[in-house]
């Protein structure tokens, strides 16, 4: 019921960006740190995800967004016994920005939100799963290239953490992408 209320904002947020002309939509390749160390013993202290994000100026200077990330990463366990493993995580992300012009083709977007951080860990024909929120923020710098279209770079770190079997760990890190959009 939550994932379908979590569309339900995105699809609201592509729909007003259509109708009301003020939105963007755009695709970011991202560097992801993970925080967790022992997830970083595993699957290496990287890895690169793409994402879509749609926004939608609401005022002046306000915005609110949403986004999806996708993550998949292999990795072999540490110790005597080293066992194949995969991680998947899906982010769904909302929130508001607000926006500082620098000058006419370039913009700067602070940005706060919640992450819903959706994760699968597999290993010896087991798997985990789960999702938590967390917390989301981020600087965004966008330059225009002509009317329409933009380059993105960005930074930001997303919170989350979850307990299994007793063992607490941390879902989300920093990231930093790059990204191409267009407006409408």
């Amino acid at each position: 019921m939550r994932d379908k209320k979590i569309i339900l904002i995105i699809l609201f947020f592509v729909l007003s960006a259509i109708t009301y002309g003020k939105g963007f939509i755009g695709i970011n390749g991202n560097l992801f740190f993970p925080s967790d160390s022992d997830y970083n013993d595993i699957y290496g202290s990287s890895m690169i995800y793409p994402e879509i994000e749609i926004m939608q100026k609401v005022s002046n200077k306000l915005f609110v967004f949403g986004s999806y990330g996708y993550m998949r990463k292999t990795g072999k366990t540490t110790g005597d016994l080293e066992v194949d493993t995969k991680s998947t995580r899906n982010i769904l992300s909302v929130g508001a920005g607000y926006g500082i012009m620098i000058n006419e083709n370039a913009d700067i977007i602070i940005k706060l939100g919640m992450s819903r951080i959706g994760y699968k860990e597999e290993a010896m024909e087991e798997s985990v799963s789960g999702n938590k929120l967390g917390i989301l923020f981020g600087t965004d710098l966008l330059y225009k290239i002509g009317n329409r279209f933009f380059t993105k770079l960005t930074i930001g770190y997303m919170s989350g953490r979850d307990n299994i079997d007793g063992v607490d760990i941390k879902l989300g890190g920093f990231k930093a992408g790059v990204g191409l959009g267009i407006r409408f």
